[in-house]
């Protein structure tokens, strides 16, 4: 029931009017919060009619999709390892099928037409053991460590080669730290094989007084002297006179003069301090960063139907480029 407040003894009728008309509104108000309150089933509406709820809203709906995303990340957790582990069991049964038909061939009695014919067939389990460890789920490589986006391993010369990562890809369970859903695929292959460990390098570091006829390259034959072709970037192409090098050094100081020399001639700069080294069991390339721009790209190619480039590992079959962040050779 509407008042005439005490303080007001005397009152114009325009003001009553506009007092009662107030109480209405305010009446009217509070009785439309009150039925979108139980239509919406929410106690608040907007954050304006208690700030206290409000901030306790929020951080239970922050709460609820938290337990949301890890509950989807359980799941694509263990949809992953349940294709890992289909993966390596295939992989497994593959290595020892291989195996299996090594051991019958070693026998005395085999001719050189059922080797030839189990050398195929061996081959094909490679191809296959190669598909394993390509293996995808939904939108990620399972055996590329960190790089999910690529397939990890690749045909390289007579053998294969790792472009992944060392790093595992994780997620959040909330187990108090990080789970890994993919692996490291050089690793996993690794652990399938039984290793004989020898008292002999195979795998020597590259030096200065290298001979080349000492080197095997990429498919087992050694490497073939004679030229290759560089170009930086869409400029000219240089070709590089390789056939007398005898050793790595002869190698290293050929190729780092032809860059300064088209460095002179061009007006570029393409090495940085680095230069050109051997690091490890490659050719190293210290190829300057373009940032903020694009970092610059310096390409070796075959002269003909040579082969020296990619036995030096300096190209590969699909085409390989030294730049800022990758300055190792092949």
């Amino acid at each position: 029931m509407s008042s005439i407040p005490s303080n007001v003894s005397r009152a114009p009728t325009l003001l009553v009017n506009q007092i009662q008309l107030a109480n209405i509104q305010r009446s009217s108000l509070g009785l439309f919060e009150t039925q979108s309150q139980l239509a919406t089933g929410r106690a608040v509406l907007r954050p304006s009619d208690d700030t206290v709820a409000t901030a306790a809203i929020a951080q239970l709906d922050d709460s609820i999709q938290r337990s949301g995303q890890r509950l989807r990340n359980i799941d694509q957790a263990d949809a992953n390892l349940a294709l890992v582990e289909s993966s390596l069991a295939e992989a497994n049964d593959l290595l020892l099928s291989a195996k299996q038909i090594a051991s019958t061939q070693v026998n005395i009695g085999t001719t050189q037409i059922e080797r030839e014919n189990q050398a195929q067939v061996v081959n094909s389990l490679i191809d296959g053991l190669l598909t394993q460890m390509n293996r995808k789920s939904v939108d990620n490589y399972l055996f590329g460590g960190s790089r999910t986006s690529s397939p990890p391993f690749e045909a390289f010369g007579a053998g294969f080669i790792y472009r992944g990562e060392f790093d595992k890809l994780t997620t959040d369970i909330n187990l108090g730290k990080s789970v890994p859903v993919t692996l490291v695929g050089i690793e996993s292959i690794s652990d399938e094989l039984s290793k004989v460990q020898g008292d002999v390098d195979l795998s020597p570091d590259l030096t200065p007084d290298t001979l080349l006829s000492d080197l095997r390259g990429p498919v087992g034959l050694g490497v073939t002297k004679g030229s290759i072709q560089m170009q930086l970037d869409n400029g000219p192409v240089v070709e590089i006179d390789l056939k007398t090098a005898d050793r790595m050094e002869d190698v290293v100081t050929r190729i780092e003069a032809a860059i300064r020399d088209y460095e002179t001639t061009n007006g570029v700069t393409i090495l940085d301090t680095g230069g050109v080294s051997l690091a490890g069991e490659a050719i190293t390339i210290d190829v300057v960063s373009g940032a903020p721009g694009t970092d610059p790209q310096l390409t070796f190619t075959e002269v003909g139907v040579g082969t020296t480039a990619r036995d030096l590992g300096l190209t590969t079959t699909g085409g390989f480029s030294f730049e800022a962040t990758q300055t190792t050779g092949q």
